[in-house]
């Protein structure tokens, strides 16, 4: 911490106009993330706000809470603004049950909608490129085969990769994708266009093992047949 201290005075002696707290603490992000600024951390703010006032159709304040409970109303308007403003880190929302006689809440959703960390990773190595059949780009975002609106769960198997294009596309009305492989299967999701016609598109071959290779010399292998 003195390190931390002498670091804060230095930059108030230098006319750094933020607080010796307010140093200390972004010295302290800066070291242990490795970060300048923290314009990239993520950060928890949990809000419980109905869905009415989520898509705009009621104004009920939402509840910020925390470890030490409700801290108090937000405004539906800011709600709604902090959801959307949060470009470089996606907001994820779960659902909350409650019973409809008493309004009081009784279950949750058990894992986020929104593919991250290892799963998001595992599904970027596995299709290496957009899944859309005869489209090369790069993956720009992990979407659910099935929508989670229908039911699809945020596991691998109804994950793929695809980039923003595809990923908008199809999400228009006529378009359809549906996961054909069994858990221990190659990844095969079938492809529904508007004009009915179904394209296949399944998750490339990862390398061959190193057991199909044969070393000739030392340093030299060739595949074998």
């Amino acid at each position: 911490m003195t390190s931390l201290h002498t670091a804060a005075a230095t930059d108030r002696a230098m006319g750094d106009d933020r607080s010796t707290a307010q140093l200390v603490a972004d010295h302290f992000v800066a070291r242990l993330t490795g970060q300048v600024t923290a314009a990239r951390t993520p950060v928890a703010v949990n809000l419980v706000v109905s869905a009415e006032t989520l898509l705009g159709g009621d104004d009920e304040p939402a509840d910020l809470t925390g470890p030490g409970g409700v801290h108090g109303p937000v405004p539906a308007s800011v709600a709604r603004g902090l959801v959307h403003a949060s470009p470089e880190q996606a907001t994820r929302v779960r659902r909350l049950f409650r019973l409809e006689d008493t309004d009081h809440l009784v279950a949750m959703d058990s894992v986020s909608r929104t593919f991250d960390g290892l799963l998001k990773d595992f599904i970027t190595l596995r299709d290496q490129i957009c899944r859309t059949a005869w489209c090369n780009a790069r993956i720009r975002t992990t979407d659910h085969v099935t929508a989670a609106a229908e039911g699809g769960p945020t596991s691998a198997a109804n994950g793929q990769g695809l980039c923003e294009d595809c990923n908008l596309t199809k999400e228009t009305p006529g378009w359809r994708h549906t996961v054909t492989s069994g858990p221990l299967e190659p990844h095969h999701v079938q492809i529904t266009t508007p004009t009915g016609h179904t394209h296949h598109s399944r998750a490339p071959d990862p390398p061959r093992a190193r057991a199909d290779w044969i070393q000739i010399e030392p340093g030299r292998w060739i595949l074998a047949a």
